[in-house]
């Protein structure tokens, strides 16, 4: 029944989205997530599925993670977690052409199942870190993290909800 509830709301527009200057992101919660089958003990957790769009008529190349694309996903409530695994994991140079769309299929663990609120609403934005921020490498942790600090090129989506 959960299930059923969850994809029809996908079905009837739970995708959020949200523009800004033409970037957009839209995350829509698939499905919830057997904690066995991630090799976990216990846990809520649910599939996601997040678009980045460059709905503009430039090329927007920017930094992320070869594995943990979700370092550049900020979640405004600390109820709500990406559930990452990576053995190997180096930052990388991501292009999205105009008018195109980059798909993420990941899983976000919900913290606080104790206090969960159907109505309560969740929100993810996307931390643009442009090719030119960062000349090496390795710099792309810091200029990251220091951009999350400073809440700086975060786009955000609109706002979601996780159904029991």
């Amino acid at each position: 029944m959960e299930t059923i509830f969850i994809l029809l709301n996908m079905l009837l527009g739970s995708f959020t989205t949200n523009s800004v200057d033409g970037i957009k992101s839209q995350v829509a919660i698939i499905d919830r997530v057997d904690p066995h089958n991630l090799q976990v003990v216990s846990g809520r957790f649910y599939s996601v599925k997040i678009d980045l769009i460059n709905d503009t008529d430039t090329t927007l190349d920017f930094w992320t993670m070869s594995c943990s694309w979700q370092d550049n996903w900020v979640i405004e409530d600390k109820s709500l977690l990406f559930f990452i695994y990576c053995r190997k994991n180096t930052p990388k140079l991501v292009r999205l052409e105009p008018r195109e769309k980059m798909t993420y299929n990941g899983i976000v663990e919900l913290v606080d199942t104790i206090n969960l609120n159907t109505s309560k609403e969740y929100r993810m934005g996307f931390v643009l870190v442009k090719k030119n921020e960062v000349r090496l490498d390795s710099e792309f942790p810091t200029v990251l993290y220091k951009k999350i600090d400073a809440k700086e090129d975060i786009y955000w989506c609109e706002p979601f909800k996780i159904n029991k």
